[in-house]
Parts: structure tokens; C-alpha cells; sequence
């Protein structure tokens, strides 16, 4: 990994504790900042809770509280806030921090407010319960997901928070206050699902339902694979592959059918498994490869460490302890400047430099399809960015989802044009020329073909910041392979911890990876532009759904003496890691229950009269679990939350309908957030998540919040703006080199 030159002379000043603040830490360490670390006096009782704390810390440089004071005078970012433990107060306050350092990018990260406006414990199995998170892979009961979905999402919201605000700090002189929090973490992974239209159709119903199985199946020798039906035939290749005698409709993709059969949503499982069966993993996998299609083991964390595509990549680091850690997902070159006779590059017109968006002024062109690409730049577009989405003629291609695409192309304006073809080709690089962020997420040696790559691209416009997302990174002998979120899942280890101790893997509903590529992606663009705004000269930035998923098990760790630690599975009954951080049954609910630290523990045994408990929850197991289980079963929910908050014990209902709550509760960090927009195809469409980074006391206000485009929806207008005339846009039209519905009437040009 190579760190970006700019960002070496930005100083972080790191007063944060837990997980999401000290990943945030790692993150600007590994890109090159220079971070320095201010330990709690009383010590920091997470060294304790997660294996990987040390590496995550290994890279600061350690200060006493008496240097803060200076240190502050000359830092650019303040960590402050993150996980909560009992007696573990906060030491600064993020408004006060940056009221006296006015010229300092203050991160402040916490948990949510509750209704009555009280800070909620920061604990990500209480942020699950507190936003719906619980519910939304089954119907009938709540589950504790693997994933700490609401801790990474809070790091990649603060982070792009605080490289928007250090962009933005070089026009204005001034500082700002960032602030994340675990539900606006959720806000990154799981918007899409709550998103509803007044006059859906049947691409916008596509979304995987709860209760479905992917597709996911045991092998002879007892391994699983997990594979994806997503190119044309795929069926029947697949069939052909397990011997399968039946008339396979050669136009289906493998698409799942709106109103299946849950157990068939994703085709007939019970038949492919029955012959799934019959193979060794190894083979079926050659095979399925052989055919082109996507497929991958479903391996426990880390299994796939050791393989070569991601030693290509140098995506695992090693220490000098020996100690191996996932290293960091985002990959720079500087881009080498260009002969100084080429024409400088056209001020972008932009949107108005008033809105006072971070990002007013920047254009960013976006080639991406599916999500894992265009997320990146709905992220940006919410903090001001001209986003112009390039669509192809024979329009986006999806797989299952399309609410998500949807909601990853917000805030975009689109242009459909046939790169393919010279005319198409000449009117993207001249779109090229007035943008600052190229990206495209094409398999490998694709935009080379097609003349986009960012070498080809830096002809055009030397100063251009360039983003490719992959599949599993841009070299390594799996490089030129599909790639998606669910053979990520698989080979990484996510499906392998989701499916809980002694059952099945578990697919997580929501395509987890290509979210957090598309915010890891966002974050490079971000640090890409910054440190053109200090040398002048553009960046090539890189990242990949491989990386991407190993950023999302970062708690994992190998060590020579130990092995593997801190990546373990749910339970048996997918209701948590340990009895003391767990989901249970009340008599009429579900709550999330996380004791934290021995006082805490000894309260809530003695409300609950069980005795004979170890006073360190580190010795509870099976036996505690299930006398908890007992003991709680029998408790109304409401009740049995207010007799523990009044004992002091962290607990949380588990809400049934997250989109119901959150939006009924707008004084809560992701509530504030829930939009609804006119789009001219669906009507109203409501719950989408709008801005998520939040600045000062108040977000964006989302005024400028678009609908995603239409096909071509705004070719006309982007074709007027790079000087076309009406009548060169009718020729091109008529040509095929262009197309849109605002093209329908070429005289109103």
C-alpha cells in the first residue's frame, strides 16, 4: 500500500476509545498521517476486549495529557468520543474542542440520542437493536449480526466527514465539527431496504426478501460454495455444470422472480443442492469456474489469508511482533503530470458555490454500475459534488436489488451515451475535461479497451482524480474474475460467522461489501482530491470488494503463539458472541443486554437473584446463557427494560420495524436522516437516507437531494453545457451515439 503525498503532513491528535475510533485512527495512520495517541489516565479497558486493539493502535505515536494543549495548537484532526464502557467518562467535548481550536477537524463519534435526548450507550449489539437492525433477516425473530455493521459504518461516516472538511477547510481557513454516530453506521449498510414508491414497479419490488436462502449449498466432502447467477444462461451453464436434465430458458439470467416462493426466490434450491451434493467442493468449484460463473468456498475467517490473489494485493500485513492484521484497503499512485502544452483543464460549472456543501464545485463522473462504484459517488453528491452518471443504451444491468441500485444513483445527473463508439467516446473525454474525479468499477482491462483508463484518461486532463474499483484487486491470479458481494461474503468468512456455531452459513441480507466499497472508495476520492488541492498533481486511487470485505472482519488477528482471534461466530441460536452481550427472550419481546464491566454485572444478577455467577463475565459460557435465558423469559419487555435502566444495565428493545421507529423518532442520529423525494417514473418515494455525516449541531438539510436519474435523463442538458447545438445533439441521436428522454424534444434546445 502506498500513502498518498500531501496527506504525510496532516497531524491527528487521538483521544477516542473502542473499536470505531481507533479503526478511524488506523485508517489515517495507514494513508499517511501522523497520529498521536493520548491514553485514558485510568488505562483503556478495550486492549482487553478486542485481540486486534493493539495493531489497531500500533501506529501512533504515544503523548502525555499534559502535551494536549500544544499538541492541539498545531493538530488538523481531533479523535474524540467512540465506544462506551461504564466509568470510562468522556474526557472531551467535541463542540467545546472546536470552539477553542476553531482551525481544528474535530471527529466526534456516539452511539444515538434516545427519545428523551440522553446519549445512548455506544455498544453495536444495542445499535442493532435500537435501529430494527435485529429483525431484518427474518420475519419471526431477531438475530445478532456477526458483522459489526453499525462500529464500521460509524468509522466510514467520520471519515468521510473529516477528509470533506479538511477539503473544504482549504478554501475557507476554517474547521469544523464532524459527528458520527453507530446508527448513522446502520444508515451505510442497510438504507436501501426501507425505501418505498408510490408506483413501484417490477424492477423497483427486486429486493431480497427476509427468510430467503441464497445460494449457498453442502458439497460431499462437507464443505460449502456459495455462487451467483448473474451473466447471461447462467442457469443453464449451471445445470449443465451438476448434470441437471432440464429445459433452461437460454434468455434467463438467474434472476430472482418477484412473488417466488421464499424457498425459490433465488431458483429451485432443493434440486441444485440435491445435486450440489453429489460433488467434492474442489472439483464443483473448477467447474463452475471453467463455466464463467461466480463461485467461491465458504471459508472461516482468515482461511483465505494465505491465498495468492491477496498476497498479490498485499492485503494481510505482518507486524514486528510477527502479529498479522489486515492491512489497509485503499491503494495510491500519483498520477505523473503530463507536458505542460497541454491545455489546462475547464473549470467544472458545478453546482452554486453558495449552498456551503464541502464539496460545491467538484464534478465527478461516474462510469460505475451496480453498487459497489456508484455508492462511492451517491456518497459525495450528498455533500455537494456534481455527479453526472454515464448510462449505457441498453441501460444498467442489475441482478436482484434494484432499490439498492436506486439508492446508490441519488443526487446524480445522467448522460446516456455509447462510449463504445468514437463520437460517444470523444464526448466523455470532453466531459473528462471539465471533471476532477473520474471512477469506474469495469473488470480488469476493460477500461483499457474502451479508451477510460486513467493513464488515457490524464491526456485529456492531467489533474483528473482517478478511482477503479475491482473485484479482487487489479493484479494476482484471480484478477480478472467477477466478482460480487456474496462469493465475498463467502470466501472471507462473513457467512461462515453469520450462520452461528454447528449450522449452516448464513448469507447477511444486505450486500455488505459492496457498501463498504463504495464508502471506502469515497474515502479515497476524498484523500485523492486533497492531495491534489496541496501538490497540484492528480491521484490513480484503487480499491476492491476483496479488500474491502477483509476490512470488515479487521477485528480478526493472527499471531505466532495463538493463531487466529477476535473474528469469532454467533452462538448456535445467532443471538450474540457472549452471555453478557447477547440478545434475549422476554415474555412478549425481544431486548439486546450488554453488561459491561463487573459492577454492571453484579447489578443485574442481583435484580435477577442469579447467584453463583463468576463476578468477571469473561468466565460466563453456556450455563450463564441459558440461566439468563430462564430467568428473563418470564419478564414483560417494558418492564424488564425499565427495572434495568434504573439498575444501571445497559439494555435495549429489539425494535421489530427499524423504518418505523427510526422515522417516528427523528431526534435519533439516522431518524433525522429518512428523505422523501419526487421521482417522474415512481412518484413519491420515501425512506431514503439522505446526508449522513453530520457537521456542527445540524445536518445538510438535504435541499439538494435528487432523484435517481432516468435513462438520459439530463443528456440534453450535459450535451448543451459542453457546447453542443441543437442540432449536433438531433445528429448523434438519431445515430445512436446518444439517448434520453430529455431528447424527445430536440427543438426546446
Amino acid at each position: 500500500m502506498s500513502t498518498v503525498s500531501g496527506v504525510g503532513n496532516l497531524l491527528v491528535v487521538d483521544l477516542g476509545v473502542g473499536m470505531s475510533a481507533a479503526l478511524a485512527a488506523k485508517l489515517l495512520a495507514d494513508t499517511g498521517a501522523r497520529v498521536v495517541r493520548i491514553e485514558p489516565s485510568s488505562g483503556d479497558p478495550f486492549y482487553d476486549v478486542y485481540p486486534a486493539y493493539s495493531t489497531w493502535r500500533s501506529k501512533a505515536q504515544l503523548a502525555q495529557e499534559s502535551e494536549l494543549q500544544e499538541l492541539l495548537l498545531r493538530a488538523d484532526v481531533c479523535i474524540v468520543g467512540g465506544e462506551s464502557y461504564p466509568g470510562l467518562d468522556r474526557r472531551f467535548d467535541g463542540h467545546e474542542l472546536h470552539a477553542a481550536h476553531p482551525h481544528l477537524i474535530v471527529l466526534d463519534l456516539g452511539g444515538a440520542h434516545s427519545m428523551d435526548g440522553v446519549a445512548a450507550p455506544a455498544v453495536d449489539i444495542l445499535a442493532q437493536a435500537r435501529t430494527g437492525l435485529v429483525y431484518e433477516q427474518f420475519t419471526a425473530r431477531p438475530i445478532c449480526l456477526a458483522s459489526r455493521l453499525p462500529t464500521y459504518g460509524a468509522t466510514l461516516v467520520g471519515l468521510i466527514g473529516v477528509w470533506a472538511a479538511l477539503l473544504q477547510r482549504r478554501r475557507s481557513g476554517r474547521g469544523e465539527l464532524v459527528k458520527s454516530s453507530l446508527e448513522q453506521g446502520v444508515g451505510i449498510f442497510w438504507s436501501a431496504f426501507w425505501i418505498d414508491a408510490e408506483r413501484p414497479d417490477t424492477a423497483f419490488s427486486t429486493i431480497t426478501p427476509k427468510d430467503c436462502r441464497h445460494l449457498i449449498f453442502e458439497c460431499a466432502d462437507g464443505g460449502y460454495v456459495q455462487f451467483v447467477m448473474g451473466i447471461p444462461s447462467a442457469v443453464a451453464k449451471l445445470y449443465k455444470v451438476l448434470g441437471i436434465d432440464a429445459v433452461v430458458d437460454p434468455n434467463d439470467r438467474g434472476v430472482p422472480r418477484v412473488g417466488a416462493p421464499i424457498d425459490e426466490y433465488f431458483g429451485n434450491l432443493k434440486l441444485i443442492g440435491a445435486h450440489v451434493i453429489k460433488f467434492e467442493r474442489s472439483a464443483l468449484l473448477k467447474a463452475l469456474w471453467n463455466e464463467g460463473l461466480a463461485a467461491e468456498p465458504v471459508l472461516q475467517p482468515g482461511e483465505c489469508w494465505s491465498d495468492p490473489q491477496i498476497e498479490a494485493n498485499a492485503l494481510i500485513e505482518t507486524g514486528r511482533n510477527g502479529c498479522r492484521s489486515v492491512a489497509c484497503p485503499i491503494d495510491f499512485a500519483a498520477a505523473a503530470s503530463l507536458a505542460t502544452q497541454l491545455d489546462a483543464p475547464v473549470a467544472p460549472p458545478g453546482p452554486d458555490e453558495g449552498t456551503g456543501l464541502p464539496l460545491a464545485g467538484v464534478r465527478i463522473i461516474d462510469l460505475g454500475n451496480f453498487v459497489a462504484g456508484p455508492y462511492a459517488s451517491r456518497l459525495l453528491g450528498d455533500l455537494g459534488a456534481d455527479v453526472i452518471k454515464v448510462q449505457p443504451p441498453s441501460g444498467a444491468s442489475t441482478i436482484s436489488g434494484y432499490r439498492t441500485v436506486y439508492s446508490s444513483n441519488c443526487n446524480k445527473r445522467g448522460l446516456c451515451i455509447n462510449i463504445k463508439s468514437d463520437e460517444g467516446l470523444k464526448i466523455l473525454r470532453g466531459l473528462c475535461r471539465t471533471a476532477d474525479v473520474v471512477h469506474h468499477n469495469f473488470r480488469v482491462g476493460v477500461a483499457e479497451r474502451i479508451g477510460v483508463a486513467p493513464h488515457q484518461l490524464r491526456k485529456v486532463n492531467p489533474n483528473l482524480v482517478t478511482l477503479e474499483t475491482s473485484a479482487y484487486g487489479k493484479v494476482g491470479p484471480k484478477s480478472l474474475l467477477a466478482g460480487f458481494d456474496m462469493v465475498m461474503q463467502a470466501w472471507c468468512g462473513h457467512e461462515a460467522r453469520a450462520g452461528g456455531i454447528g449450522n449452516p452459513p448464513l448469507w447477511v441480507r444486505s450486500p455488505l461489501v459492496d457498501y463498504a466499497a463504495g464508502a471506502i472508495g469515497a474515502i479515497a476520492i476524498l484523500m485523492g482530491l486533497y492531495r491534489r488541492e496541496v501538490n497540484g498533481h492528480g491521484v490513480e486511487a484503487t480499491v476492491s470488494l476483496l479488500a474491502s470485505s477483509l476490512f470488515l472482519q479487521s477485528e480478526l488477528i493472527w499471531s505466532p503463539d495463538a493463531g487466529f482471534k477476535g473474528a469469532g461466530s454467533i452462538d448456535k441460536d445467532l443471538t450474540g458472541f457472549h452471555p453478557a452481550e447477547s440478545l434475549y427472550r422476554t415474555r412478549n419481546g425481544w431486548i439486546a443486554l450488554a453488561l459491561r464491566g463487573s459492577a454492571m454485572a453484579f447489578r443485574f444478577t442481583s435484580l435477577l437473584q442469579l447467584h453463583g455467577f463468576s463476578a468477571s463475565t469473561a468466565d460466563w459460557g453456556d450455563v450463564e446463557r441459558s440461566r439468563i435465558g430462564e430467568a428473563l423469559r418470564s419478564w414483560d419487555c417494558a418492564e424488564l427494560v425499565q427495572a434495568l435502566r434504573a439498575h444501571e444495565v445497559w439494555v435495549e428493545p429489539c425494535v421489530q420495524d427499524g423504518w418505523a421507529s427510526l422515522t417516528e423518532r427523528r431526534n435519533g442520529a439516522l431518524g433525522r436522516q429518512f428523505k422523501e423525494l419526487l421521482d417522474p417514473h415512481y412518484g413519491r418515494v420515501s425512506g431514503i437516507v439522505g446526508t449522513l455525516v453530520e457537521f456542527g449541531d445540524t445536518a445538510t438539510g438535504d435541499r439538494h437531494l435528487r432523484s435517481a436519474p432516468a435513462q438520459g435523463q439530463h443528456t440534453r442538458e450535459l450535451l448543451r453545457e459542453l457546447g453542443y447545438t441543437p442540432e449536433n445533439i438531433s445528429k448523434l441521436a438519431a445515430s445512436g451515439v446518444v439517448a434520453g428522454a430529455d431528447l424527445n424534444n430536440l427543438a426546446a434546445c
